[in-house]
Protein backbone atom coordinates (compact mmCIF):
# COMPACT_ATOMS: atom_id res chain seq x y z
CA UNK A 1 0.00 0.00 0.00
CA UNK A 2 1.24 2.41 -0.77
CA UNK A 3 3.65 7.15 -1.46
CA UNK A 4 3.17 13.50 -1.40
CA UNK A 5 2.92 16.83 -0.96
CA UNK A 6 4.09 20.05 -1.90
CA UNK A 7 5.00 22.94 0.26
CA UNK A 8 4.95 26.60 -0.38
CA UNK A 9 7.77 28.59 -1.87
CA UNK A 10 8.10 32.21 -2.91
CA UNK A 11 8.03 31.53 -6.62
CA UNK A 12 6.58 28.05 -6.92
CA UNK A 13 4.09 27.54 -4.10
CA UNK A 14 2.97 24.15 -5.31
CA UNK A 15 6.34 22.46 -5.13
CA UNK A 16 7.83 21.29 -1.89
CA UNK A 17 11.44 21.08 -2.87
CA UNK A 18 12.12 24.17 -4.95
CA UNK A 19 14.24 25.78 -2.25
CA UNK A 20 17.08 25.38 0.19
CA UNK A 21 19.20 23.00 -1.85
CA UNK A 22 23.00 23.05 -1.41
CA UNK A 23 25.04 24.63 -4.18
CA UNK A 24 28.68 23.50 -3.93
CA UNK A 25 31.51 25.90 -4.64
CA UNK A 26 33.90 23.09 -5.55
CA UNK A 27 33.29 19.51 -6.52
CA UNK A 28 34.13 16.51 -4.41
CA UNK A 29 37.35 14.79 -5.48
CA UNK A 30 35.43 11.71 -6.59
CA UNK A 31 32.64 13.42 -8.45
CA UNK A 32 32.37 13.31 -12.22
CA UNK A 33 34.50 15.84 -14.14
CA UNK A 34 31.41 16.99 -15.97
CA UNK A 35 29.91 18.11 -12.71
CA UNK A 36 32.56 20.84 -12.40
CA UNK A 37 31.67 22.49 -15.69
CA UNK A 38 29.30 25.14 -14.37
CA UNK A 39 32.07 26.52 -12.11
CA UNK A 40 34.82 26.73 -14.76
CA UNK A 41 35.66 29.97 -16.55
CA UNK A 42 35.94 30.15 -20.30
CA UNK A 43 39.67 30.91 -20.07
CA UNK A 44 42.42 31.77 -17.60
CA UNK A 45 41.44 35.44 -17.66
CA UNK A 46 37.97 36.67 -18.38
CA UNK A 47 37.74 38.15 -21.87
CA UNK A 48 41.05 36.60 -23.06
CA UNK A 49 41.12 33.60 -25.36
CA UNK A 50 42.85 30.43 -24.26
CA UNK A 51 45.81 29.28 -26.41
CA UNK A 52 44.73 27.24 -29.39
CA UNK A 53 41.08 28.23 -29.38
CA UNK A 54 38.91 31.13 -30.37
CA UNK A 55 37.81 33.68 -27.85
CA UNK A 56 34.72 33.07 -25.82
CA UNK A 57 33.05 36.01 -27.50
CA UNK A 58 33.27 34.29 -30.88
CA UNK A 59 31.71 31.05 -29.66
CA UNK A 60 28.20 30.43 -30.98
CA UNK A 61 25.57 30.56 -28.25
CA UNK A 62 24.72 27.20 -26.75
CA UNK A 63 21.26 25.91 -27.62
CA UNK A 64 18.74 26.25 -24.80
CA UNK A 65 18.26 23.15 -22.71
CA UNK A 66 15.28 22.27 -20.57
CA UNK A 67 15.75 22.87 -16.86
CA UNK A 68 16.77 19.92 -14.72
CA UNK A 69 14.66 19.37 -11.64
CA UNK A 70 17.66 17.93 -9.78
CA UNK A 71 20.02 20.79 -10.55
CA UNK A 72 21.02 23.38 -7.93
CA UNK A 73 19.21 26.69 -8.20
CA UNK A 74 21.57 29.06 -10.02
CA UNK A 75 21.15 32.72 -10.96
CA UNK A 76 20.22 31.68 -14.50
CA UNK A 77 17.52 29.21 -13.54
CA UNK A 78 14.22 30.22 -12.01
CA UNK A 79 12.53 28.03 -9.44
CA UNK A 80 9.35 28.30 -11.51
CA UNK A 81 11.16 26.68 -14.43
CA UNK A 82 12.49 23.92 -12.21
CA UNK A 83 9.00 23.35 -10.82
CA UNK A 84 7.85 22.27 -14.28
CA UNK A 85 11.02 20.45 -15.33
CA UNK A 86 10.38 16.87 -16.45
CA UNK A 87 11.25 13.97 -14.22
CA UNK A 88 14.20 11.93 -15.43
CA UNK A 89 14.11 8.41 -16.85
CA UNK A 90 15.48 6.86 -13.66
CA UNK A 91 12.73 8.41 -11.56
CA UNK A 92 10.11 7.09 -13.98
CA UNK A 93 11.61 3.60 -13.80
CA UNK A 94 11.14 3.73 -10.02
CA UNK A 95 7.55 4.88 -10.46
CA UNK A 96 6.73 2.14 -12.99
CA UNK A 97 8.44 -0.43 -10.75
CA UNK A 98 6.05 0.51 -7.96
CA UNK A 99 3.17 -0.30 -10.27
CA UNK A 100 4.66 -3.70 -11.04
CA UNK A 101 5.25 -4.51 -7.35
CA UNK A 102 1.74 -3.51 -6.39
CA UNK A 103 0.36 -5.58 -9.27
CA UNK A 104 1.92 -8.60 -7.58
CA UNK A 105 0.71 -7.44 -4.17
CA UNK A 106 -2.87 -7.53 -5.47
CA UNK A 107 -2.90 -11.00 -6.95
CA UNK A 108 -3.68 -12.96 -3.79
CA UNK A 109 -6.16 -10.44 -2.33
CA UNK A 110 -8.70 -10.48 -5.20
CA UNK A 111 -8.33 -14.26 -5.52
CA UNK A 112 -9.16 -14.83 -1.85
CA UNK A 113 -12.79 -15.84 -2.52
CA UNK A 114 -11.50 -18.49 -4.95
CA UNK A 115 -8.83 -19.63 -2.48
CA UNK A 116 -11.44 -19.76 0.30
CA UNK A 117 -13.63 -22.13 -1.71
CA UNK A 118 -10.67 -24.08 -3.14
CA UNK A 119 -8.90 -24.72 0.19
CA UNK A 120 -12.05 -24.68 2.35
CA UNK A 121 -10.78 -21.80 4.50
CA UNK A 122 -12.75 -20.54 7.48
CA UNK A 123 -13.30 -16.87 8.30
CA UNK A 124 -10.44 -17.07 10.78
CA UNK A 125 -8.14 -18.60 8.17
CA UNK A 126 -9.12 -15.89 5.69
CA UNK A 127 -8.33 -13.13 8.17
CA UNK A 128 -5.08 -14.86 9.14
CA UNK A 129 -3.82 -15.01 5.54
CA UNK A 130 -4.55 -11.32 5.06
CA UNK A 131 -2.98 -10.39 8.40
CA UNK A 132 0.21 -12.39 7.74
CA UNK A 133 0.66 -10.54 4.47
CA UNK A 134 0.22 -7.17 6.14
CA UNK A 135 2.51 -8.01 9.07
CA UNK A 136 5.32 -9.27 6.86
CA UNK A 137 5.16 -6.42 4.35
CA UNK A 138 4.84 -3.84 7.10
CA UNK A 139 7.32 -4.78 9.78
CA UNK A 140 10.12 -5.49 7.31
CA UNK A 141 10.02 -1.95 5.94
CA UNK A 142 11.59 -0.02 8.85
CA UNK A 143 14.28 -2.70 9.12
CA UNK A 144 15.08 -2.53 5.41
CA UNK A 145 15.02 1.27 5.55
CA UNK A 146 17.44 1.36 8.49
CA UNK A 147 19.85 -1.14 6.92
CA UNK A 148 19.68 0.63 3.57
CA UNK A 149 20.38 4.02 5.15
CA UNK A 150 23.20 2.62 7.28
CA UNK A 151 24.90 0.85 4.35
CA UNK A 152 23.93 3.51 1.78
CA UNK A 153 22.58 0.85 -0.57
CA UNK A 154 19.43 0.30 -2.64
CA UNK A 155 20.01 -3.41 -3.24
CA UNK A 156 17.31 -4.62 -0.85
CA UNK A 157 14.59 -2.86 -2.84
CA UNK A 158 15.52 -4.72 -6.01
CA UNK A 159 15.75 -8.04 -4.18
CA UNK A 160 12.30 -7.37 -2.78
CA UNK A 161 10.86 -6.99 -6.27
CA UNK A 162 12.43 -10.31 -7.29
CA UNK A 163 10.95 -12.06 -4.23
CA UNK A 164 7.51 -10.63 -4.95
CA UNK A 165 7.58 -11.70 -8.60
CA UNK A 166 8.65 -15.26 -7.80
CA UNK A 167 6.62 -16.04 -4.68
CA UNK A 168 3.30 -14.43 -5.58
CA UNK A 169 3.01 -16.26 -8.89
CA UNK A 170 3.36 -19.62 -7.10
CA UNK A 171 0.12 -19.20 -5.14
CA UNK A 172 -1.68 -21.69 -7.38
CA UNK A 173 0.63 -24.45 -6.16
CA UNK A 174 -0.43 -23.95 -2.51
CA UNK A 175 -2.52 -26.99 -1.58
CA UNK A 176 -3.02 -26.21 2.11
CA UNK A 177 -3.39 -23.32 4.51
CA UNK A 178 0.24 -23.72 5.62
CA UNK A 179 1.54 -23.56 2.06
CA UNK A 180 -0.63 -20.52 1.34
CA UNK A 181 0.70 -18.76 4.45
CA UNK A 182 4.30 -19.43 3.36
CA UNK A 183 3.67 -18.03 -0.13
CA UNK A 184 1.91 -15.01 1.35
CA UNK A 185 4.71 -14.37 3.85
CA UNK A 186 7.59 -14.59 1.36
CA UNK A 187 5.88 -12.47 -1.28
CA UNK A 188 4.85 -9.88 1.31
CA UNK A 189 8.39 -9.63 2.68
CA UNK A 190 9.59 -8.83 -0.82
CA UNK A 191 6.81 -6.32 -1.43
CA UNK A 192 7.59 -4.61 1.85
CA UNK A 193 11.34 -4.47 1.20
CA UNK A 194 10.77 -2.68 -2.09
CA UNK A 195 8.71 0.24 -0.85
CA UNK A 196 10.92 2.39 1.45
CA UNK A 197 13.97 1.93 -0.77
CA UNK A 198 12.23 2.86 -4.01
CA UNK A 199 10.19 5.70 -2.49
CA UNK A 200 13.31 7.35 -1.07
CA UNK A 201 15.25 6.86 -4.32
CA UNK A 202 12.49 8.40 -6.43
CA UNK A 203 12.36 11.37 -4.05
CA UNK A 204 16.11 11.86 -4.37
CA UNK A 205 16.07 11.51 -8.14
CA UNK A 206 13.29 14.10 -8.44
CA UNK A 207 15.24 16.90 -6.76
CA UNK A 208 12.92 19.89 -6.37
CA UNK A 209 9.99 17.93 -7.74
CA UNK A 210 9.98 15.57 -4.77
CA UNK A 211 6.31 16.18 -3.94
CA UNK A 212 5.08 15.52 -7.47
CA UNK A 213 7.42 12.55 -7.88
CA UNK A 214 6.24 10.92 -4.65
CA UNK A 215 2.65 11.51 -5.78
CA UNK A 216 3.39 9.82 -9.11
CA UNK A 217 5.13 7.01 -7.21
CA UNK A 218 2.01 6.54 -5.12
CA UNK A 219 -0.27 6.68 -8.16
CA UNK A 220 1.95 4.21 -10.00
CA UNK A 221 1.34 1.76 -7.19
CA UNK A 222 -2.38 2.45 -7.28
CA UNK A 223 -2.54 1.77 -11.03
CA UNK A 224 -0.61 -1.46 -10.55
CA UNK A 225 -2.89 -2.49 -7.71
CA UNK A 226 -6.01 -1.72 -9.75
CA UNK A 227 -4.67 -3.78 -12.64
CA UNK A 228 -3.88 -6.71 -10.37
CA UNK A 229 -7.26 -6.55 -8.68
CA UNK A 230 -9.22 -6.55 -11.94
CA UNK A 231 -7.09 -8.82 -14.14
CA UNK A 232 -6.04 -11.51 -11.65
CA UNK A 233 -9.50 -13.13 -11.48
CA UNK A 234 -9.84 -12.85 -15.27
CA UNK A 235 -6.41 -14.45 -15.76
CA UNK A 236 -7.20 -17.26 -13.30
CA UNK A 237 -10.53 -17.92 -14.99
CA UNK A 238 -8.96 -17.98 -18.47
CA UNK A 239 -5.71 -19.84 -17.83
CA UNK A 240 -5.93 -21.26 -14.32
CA UNK A 241 -3.94 -20.58 -11.17
CA UNK A 242 -1.10 -22.84 -12.33
CA UNK A 243 -0.40 -20.45 -15.23
CA UNK A 244 0.46 -17.53 -12.92
CA UNK A 245 4.27 -18.17 -13.04
CA UNK A 246 4.28 -16.74 -16.58
CA UNK A 247 3.85 -13.33 -14.93
CA UNK A 248 7.21 -13.82 -13.23
CA UNK A 249 9.07 -12.82 -16.43
CA UNK A 250 7.99 -9.16 -16.64
CA UNK A 251 8.63 -8.86 -12.92
CA UNK A 252 12.25 -9.96 -13.28
CA UNK A 253 12.78 -7.65 -16.25
CA UNK A 254 11.46 -4.76 -14.17
CA UNK A 255 13.83 -5.69 -11.35
CA UNK A 256 16.79 -5.41 -13.74
CA UNK A 257 15.61 -1.96 -14.86
CA UNK A 258 15.17 -0.89 -11.25
CA UNK A 259 18.74 -1.91 -10.43
CA UNK A 260 19.98 0.34 -13.25
CA UNK A 261 17.81 3.23 -12.07
CA UNK A 262 18.45 3.41 -8.33
CA UNK A 263 21.53 1.45 -7.27
CA UNK A 264 23.80 4.48 -7.63
CA UNK A 265 21.56 6.93 -5.78
CA UNK A 266 22.79 8.12 -2.38
CA UNK A 267 20.57 8.18 0.70
CA UNK A 268 21.75 11.63 1.75
CA UNK A 269 20.12 14.85 0.61
CA UNK A 270 22.79 17.03 -0.91
CA UNK A 271 23.70 17.97 -4.46
CA UNK A 272 27.23 17.81 -5.74
CA UNK A 273 26.64 19.02 -9.26
CA UNK A 274 24.05 20.13 -11.72
CA UNK A 275 21.99 17.70 -13.64
CA UNK A 276 22.16 14.59 -11.49
CA UNK A 277 20.96 13.19 -8.23
CA UNK A 278 23.38 12.42 -5.39
CA UNK A 279 25.41 9.26 -5.88
CA UNK A 280 26.66 6.76 -3.35
CA UNK A 281 30.23 8.07 -3.30
CA UNK A 282 29.18 11.70 -2.83
CA UNK A 283 29.96 13.28 0.53
CA UNK A 284 28.88 16.54 2.15
CA UNK A 285 31.35 19.20 1.09
CA UNK A 286 33.27 21.86 2.91
CA UNK A 287 33.88 25.33 1.63
CA UNK A 288 30.29 25.84 0.62
CA UNK A 289 29.01 29.37 0.40
CA UNK A 290 26.63 30.91 2.87
CA UNK A 291 23.49 32.82 2.16
CA UNK A 292 20.68 31.95 -0.24
CA UNK A 293 21.11 28.54 -1.81
CA UNK A 294 23.59 27.32 0.80
CA UNK A 295 23.01 24.08 2.67
CA UNK A 296 20.74 24.41 5.67
CA UNK A 297 22.39 24.13 9.07
CA UNK A 298 21.71 21.05 11.12
CA UNK A 299 18.67 21.62 13.36
CA UNK A 300 19.34 22.12 17.04
CA UNK A 301 18.11 19.52 19.56
CA UNK A 302 14.85 21.37 20.21
CA UNK A 303 14.07 21.54 16.50
CA UNK A 304 14.94 17.87 16.03
CA UNK A 305 12.61 16.96 18.88
CA UNK A 306 9.81 19.05 17.38
CA UNK A 307 10.26 17.37 14.02
CA UNK A 308 10.25 13.90 15.52
CA UNK A 309 7.03 14.70 17.38
CA UNK A 310 5.38 15.55 14.07
CA UNK A 311 6.78 12.37 12.52
CA UNK A 312 5.22 10.30 15.29
CA UNK A 313 1.86 12.05 14.85
CA UNK A 314 2.01 11.27 11.13
CA UNK A 315 2.95 7.71 11.98
CA UNK A 316 0.00 7.29 14.37
CA UNK A 317 -2.35 8.67 11.74
CA UNK A 318 -1.02 6.26 9.14
CA UNK A 319 -1.40 3.34 11.55
CA UNK A 320 -5.10 4.23 11.86
CA UNK A 321 -5.46 4.68 8.09
CA UNK A 322 -3.77 1.37 7.32
CA UNK A 323 -5.89 -0.32 9.98
CA UNK A 324 -8.96 0.91 8.11
CA UNK A 325 -7.47 -0.14 4.78
CA UNK A 326 -6.81 -3.69 5.94
CA UNK A 327 -10.16 -4.00 7.71
CA UNK A 328 -11.97 -2.91 4.55
CA UNK A 329 -10.07 -5.46 2.47
CA UNK A 330 -11.58 -8.16 4.69
CA UNK A 331 -15.05 -6.59 4.78
CA UNK A 332 -15.24 -6.27 0.99
CA UNK A 333 -14.05 -9.88 0.50
CA UNK A 334 -16.75 -11.04 2.90
CA UNK A 335 -19.36 -8.86 1.19
CA UNK A 336 -18.42 -10.18 -2.27
CA UNK A 337 -18.83 -13.79 -1.17
CA UNK A 338 -22.09 -13.16 0.68
CA UNK A 339 -23.58 -11.04 -2.10
CA UNK A 340 -22.66 -13.51 -4.85
CA UNK A 341 -24.02 -16.48 -2.90
CA UNK A 342 -27.24 -14.61 -2.06
CA UNK A 343 -27.81 -13.60 -5.68
CA UNK A 344 -27.51 -17.27 -6.66
CA UNK A 345 -29.52 -18.55 -3.71
CA UNK A 346 -26.61 -20.75 -2.60
CA UNK A 347 -24.96 -21.74 0.68
CA UNK A 348 -21.24 -22.60 0.70
CA UNK A 349 -21.72 -25.63 2.94
CA UNK A 350 -24.08 -27.27 0.42
CA UNK A 351 -21.94 -26.94 -2.73
CA UNK A 352 -19.79 -29.51 -4.50
CA UNK A 353 -16.28 -28.66 -5.69
CA UNK A 354 -17.32 -27.47 -9.15
CA UNK A 355 -20.04 -25.20 -7.78
CA UNK A 356 -17.71 -23.84 -5.11
CA UNK A 357 -15.09 -23.02 -7.76
CA UNK A 358 -17.70 -21.26 -9.91
CA UNK A 359 -18.95 -19.26 -6.94
CA UNK A 360 -15.38 -18.43 -5.87
CA UNK A 361 -14.45 -17.15 -9.33
CA UNK A 362 -17.58 -14.99 -9.55
CA UNK A 363 -17.02 -13.56 -6.07
CA UNK A 364 -13.33 -12.97 -6.88
CA UNK A 365 -14.33 -10.91 -9.89
CA UNK A 366 -16.68 -8.76 -7.80
CA UNK A 367 -14.13 -8.47 -5.01
CA UNK A 368 -11.48 -7.43 -7.53
CA UNK A 369 -13.64 -4.52 -8.68
CA UNK A 370 -14.30 -3.48 -5.08
CA UNK A 371 -10.60 -3.55 -4.20
CA UNK A 372 -9.76 -1.69 -7.42
CA UNK A 373 -12.36 0.96 -6.56
CA UNK A 374 -10.52 1.63 -3.31
CA UNK A 375 -7.36 2.05 -5.38
CA UNK A 376 -9.15 4.60 -7.58
CA UNK A 377 -10.09 6.60 -4.51
CA UNK A 378 -6.51 6.45 -3.26
CA UNK A 379 -4.66 7.20 -6.48
CA UNK A 380 -6.39 9.95 -8.44
CA UNK A 381 -6.88 12.39 -5.55
CA UNK A 382 -3.35 11.67 -4.31
CA UNK A 383 -1.90 12.83 -7.63
CA UNK A 384 -4.01 16.00 -7.61
CA UNK A 385 -2.95 16.74 -4.05
CA UNK A 386 0.68 16.53 -5.16
CA UNK A 387 0.15 19.69 -7.21
CA UNK A 388 -2.37 21.45 -4.97
CA UNK A 389 -0.93 21.01 -1.50
CA UNK A 390 1.33 23.59 0.06
CA UNK A 391 2.56 23.62 3.64
CA UNK A 392 -0.41 25.88 4.42
CA UNK A 393 -2.83 23.22 3.15
CA UNK A 394 -1.19 19.99 4.30
CA UNK A 395 -2.62 20.13 7.80
CA UNK A 396 -6.12 20.94 6.55
CA UNK A 397 -5.99 18.04 4.09
CA UNK A 398 -4.90 15.64 6.83
CA UNK A 399 -7.82 16.87 8.94
CA UNK A 400 -10.66 16.97 6.42
CA UNK A 401 -10.11 14.24 3.83
CA UNK A 402 -10.55 11.36 6.33
CA UNK A 403 -13.96 12.84 7.25
CA UNK A 404 -15.16 12.25 3.68
CA UNK A 405 -13.92 8.67 3.77
CA UNK A 406 -15.49 7.99 7.16
CA UNK A 407 -18.87 9.15 5.86
CA UNK A 408 -18.57 6.79 2.89
CA UNK A 409 -17.66 3.79 5.06
CA UNK A 410 -20.48 4.52 7.50
CA UNK A 411 -23.00 4.50 4.64
CA UNK A 412 -22.19 0.91 3.59
CA UNK A 413 -24.53 -1.00 5.94
CA UNK A 414 -27.34 1.50 5.34
CA UNK A 415 -26.92 1.06 1.60
CA UNK A 416 -27.04 -2.73 1.89
CA UNK A 417 -30.13 -2.56 4.10
CA UNK A 418 -31.94 -0.19 1.74
CA UNK A 419 -31.25 -2.37 -1.28
CA UNK A 420 -32.31 -5.57 0.45
CA UNK A 421 -35.34 -4.17 2.26
CA UNK A 422 -36.95 -2.25 -0.61
CA UNK A 423 -36.26 -4.55 -3.54
CA UNK A 424 -33.52 -2.30 -4.88
CA UNK A 425 -30.82 -4.94 -5.14
CA UNK A 426 -29.55 -3.44 -8.37
CA UNK A 427 -28.18 -0.53 -6.29
CA UNK A 428 -26.02 -2.72 -4.10
CA UNK A 429 -23.04 -3.29 -6.39
CA UNK A 430 -22.66 0.24 -7.83
CA UNK A 431 -23.37 1.70 -4.40
CA UNK A 432 -20.73 -0.43 -2.70
CA UNK A 433 -18.21 0.41 -5.41
CA UNK A 434 -18.82 4.10 -4.71
CA UNK A 435 -18.35 3.39 -1.00
CA UNK A 436 -15.01 1.78 -1.87
CA UNK A 437 -13.94 4.85 -3.86
CA UNK A 438 -14.87 7.17 -1.00
CA UNK A 439 -13.13 4.96 1.53
CA UNK A 440 -9.96 4.89 -0.58
CA UNK A 441 -10.05 8.67 -0.76
CA UNK A 442 -10.38 8.92 3.00
CA UNK A 443 -7.54 6.64 4.05
CA UNK A 444 -5.28 6.76 0.99
CA UNK A 445 -5.28 10.17 -0.68
CA UNK A 446 -3.16 11.79 2.05
CA UNK A 447 -0.64 8.94 2.28
CA UNK A 448 1.81 10.56 -0.18
CA UNK A 449 1.52 13.80 1.80
CA UNK A 450 2.66 12.02 4.96
CA UNK A 451 5.57 10.36 3.13
CA UNK A 452 6.85 13.55 1.52
CA UNK A 453 6.40 15.53 4.73
CA UNK A 454 8.26 12.91 6.77
CA UNK A 455 11.13 12.98 4.25
CA UNK A 456 11.35 16.76 4.63
CA UNK A 457 11.27 16.48 8.41
CA UNK A 458 14.08 13.87 8.34
CA UNK A 459 16.12 14.94 5.28
CA UNK A 460 19.14 12.78 6.12
CA UNK A 461 17.05 9.69 6.89
CA UNK A 462 14.71 9.59 3.92
CA UNK A 463 14.68 5.79 3.83
CA UNK A 464 13.74 5.62 7.51
CA UNK A 465 11.10 8.31 7.01
CA UNK A 466 9.55 6.40 4.12
CA UNK A 467 9.73 3.11 6.02
CA UNK A 468 7.96 4.52 9.06
CA UNK A 469 5.17 6.12 7.06
CA UNK A 470 4.59 3.03 4.92
CA UNK A 471 5.77 -0.28 6.33
CA UNK A 472 6.12 0.73 9.96
CA UNK A 473 2.54 1.96 10.04
CA UNK A 474 1.31 -0.85 7.80
CA UNK A 475 2.72 -3.46 10.16
CA UNK A 476 0.58 -2.29 13.07
CA UNK A 477 -2.36 -1.69 10.75
CA UNK A 478 -2.13 -5.32 9.68
CA UNK A 479 -4.45 -6.29 12.51
CA UNK A 480 -7.31 -4.79 10.49
CA UNK A 481 -8.60 -8.09 9.05
CA UNK A 482 -8.60 -9.76 12.47
CA UNK A 483 -10.31 -6.71 13.95
CA UNK A 484 -12.99 -6.73 11.24
CA UNK A 485 -13.63 -10.45 11.68
CA UNK A 486 -13.87 -10.08 15.46
CA UNK A 487 -16.26 -7.14 15.18
CA UNK A 488 -18.48 -8.99 12.71
CA UNK A 489 -18.67 -12.13 14.83
CA UNK A 490 -19.23 -10.35 18.16
CA UNK A 491 -21.23 -7.23 17.27
CA UNK A 492 -22.55 -7.83 13.77
CA UNK A 493 -21.99 -6.45 10.30
CA UNK A 494 -23.33 -2.92 10.84
CA UNK A 495 -21.27 -2.13 13.98
CA UNK A 496 -18.17 -3.46 12.23
CA UNK A 497 -18.54 -0.96 9.38
CA UNK A 498 -19.37 1.90 11.75
CA UNK A 499 -16.41 1.26 14.06
CA UNK A 500 -14.04 1.14 11.08
CA UNK A 501 -15.50 4.49 9.96
CA UNK A 502 -14.82 5.88 13.44
CA UNK A 503 -11.16 4.82 13.30
CA UNK A 504 -10.80 6.64 9.98
CA UNK A 505 -12.34 9.76 11.50
CA UNK A 506 -9.85 9.52 14.39
CA UNK A 507 -6.93 9.48 11.94
CA UNK A 508 -7.99 12.92 10.76
CA UNK A 509 -8.41 14.31 14.27
CA UNK A 510 -4.76 13.49 15.02
CA UNK A 511 -3.68 16.21 12.58
CA UNK A 512 -4.73 18.80 15.18
CA UNK A 513 -1.56 17.84 17.05
CA UNK A 514 0.73 19.02 14.22
CA UNK A 515 2.11 22.54 14.92
CA UNK A 516 1.77 24.70 11.77
CA UNK A 517 5.07 26.41 12.63
CA UNK A 518 7.00 23.17 12.09
CA UNK A 519 5.42 22.74 8.66
CA UNK A 520 6.44 26.31 7.84
CA UNK A 521 10.05 25.69 8.83
CA UNK A 522 10.42 22.65 6.55
CA UNK A 523 8.39 24.13 3.70
CA UNK A 524 11.44 24.95 1.61
CA UNK A 525 12.84 21.43 1.48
Amino acid sequence: MPDSQATAGPTAPDQASDHAQPVPVSSHPHSDPADDQPQRQMGPIAGRAEPGRASAASDPPAPPTPPDATAPLTPGTSSAALAHAPLGARAWVGIVSHGVVDFFSYIIVPLMPLLVTRLDLSDTHKALVLAVGSVCSGLVQPLVAWVSDALNTRLLGTLGLVMAAVATTLVGYAQSLTALLIVQAVSSLGIGAFHPVAAAAVGQLAGRRRSVAVSWFFVGGMLGGMTGNVLSPVYADSFGLLALPALMVPGLITAAALAWAIHGVSHHQHHVGAGRAPRRHDQPQTGQRTGPGAPAAQPDPAERAARWRVVWVLYAGNVARFLVNNALVYLFIDWALEHTAARRGLALSQLDDAARRSLGLAASGLNGWAQASMQVGMGGPALLLGWWLTHRRERAALLLIPVVGAAAVASAPALQGLAAGQGMGWLTVPGMLLVAVGAGLGFGAVMPATISLAQRLLPHRTGLASGLMMGGAWGLGSTGPLLARSLQHTLGNTPAWLIVAGVLLLSGCLAWLIPPAVLQRVSGR
